[in-house]
């Protein structure tokens, strides 16, 4: 059964702290994916390989449409981190409107998603394998923990409000 805290919370009340500590988290992994496209800028630059054929402009090296492992591989970071980092930042924001206590359990919520994720794109770049696997396992396991604790309080408010 909902408390009166979650009655409190619920009503509007938002953690300051958990709040700043998830729009900090949120920010640095949206500038990781920011960084992640300036890597395949860099890549295609490197590799001589551009995606359409306005782009080759005068230059002859230039490869319109092709391929090379370093760039998919690149490809597939920025790929995976848009599938993993948008549903973190919707479950994040809603898990952030249902806590309340205590801030440090929920700012390791989102500190173990970031470093997780950091790792995963390190061992992604560099082939590391079965590392890459484990740090996506944690970070997927964060926000399905994040997806419960959420679950729990609206299911906990509707079984007392409805």
């Amino acid at each position: 059964m909902a408390d009166a805290d979650d009655e409190q919370h619920l009503s509007g009340n938002v953690n300051p702290w958990v709040m700043s500590s998830y729009i900090t988290y949120s920010s640095l992994l949206l500038m990781k994916l920011l960084f992640n496209i300036l890597l395949i800028i860099a890549t295609r630059l490197r590799t001589k390989i551009v995606p359409n054929p306005e782009d080759k402009g005068s230059n002859k090296e230039l490869k319109v449409g092709g391929t090379h492992p370093l760039l998919t591989r690149v490809q597939r970071m920025q790929q995976n981190d848009l599938e993993n980092i948008i549903p973190f930042l919707m479950i994040g924001f809603a898990f952030v409107m249902t806590w309340y206590s205590p801030y440090s359990r929920a700012v390791w919520h989102f500190r173990i998603f970031f470093i997780s994720r950091m790792l995963m794109s390190f061992c992604h770049y560099f082939s590391l394998q079965p590392f890459r696997s484990i740090f996506f396992l944690i970070a997927m396991c964060t926000n399905i923990s994040m997806g419960g604790h959420v679950l729990y309080k609206a299911a906990a408010y509707s079984v007392k409000y409805f």
